[in-house]
């Protein structure tokens, strides 16, 4: 299955206040008994290697002015909540223990790193748990 947005869509950086046009494409198997509506991104609890810590973020951000932005209890709605919720549960692949700042390497874009430096209050761990109670929980994929 392949899910994708039909175009870029402008996105703020919380911390900057950069624009910038997100464009994603996630392609994954999906298995028969699980609602295509469900995102899962990463299997695994190793962070991304391709997505910094910034960049998912950023997604979240994304996903949770585009939920603010539909009509409350529409699957939409739904939909954008639980993107918001799995970018929030890959950035949270980038601490360790009980660490409130992220691992080393979290952040490797200019502009992350920049964010990283000039914001972490922004990286806070608390401060994405915080994030994610707010969302709706991921259902449990089949092992």
């Amino acid at each position: 299955m392949t899910l994708d947005t039909d175009e870029p869509h402008r996105a703020t950086c919380q911390a900057c206040q950069a624009q910038v046009d997100v464009h994603h494409t996630v392609e994954y198997p999906l298995p028969d008994s699980v609602d295509a509506t469900i995102p899962h991104i990463n299997p695994t609890d190793e962070p991304s290697r391709l997505v910094d810590l910034n960049q998912w973020l950023g997604l979240h951000y994304f996903h949770a002015e585009a939920a603010q932005a539909c009509k409350p209890a529409t699957a939409e709605h739904h939909t954008h909540q639980l993107w918001a919720a799995a970018c929030i549960a890959e950035a949270l692949k980038f601490y360790t223990d009980d660490d409130e700042l992220p691992i080393d390497g979290a952040c490797w874009t200019e502009s992350s790193l920049r964010a990283l430096a000039e914001h972490q209050e922004v990286f806070a761990r608390q401060r994405l748990v915080d994030l994610r109670t707010k969302l709706p929980p991921l259902p449990a994929w089949p092992e």
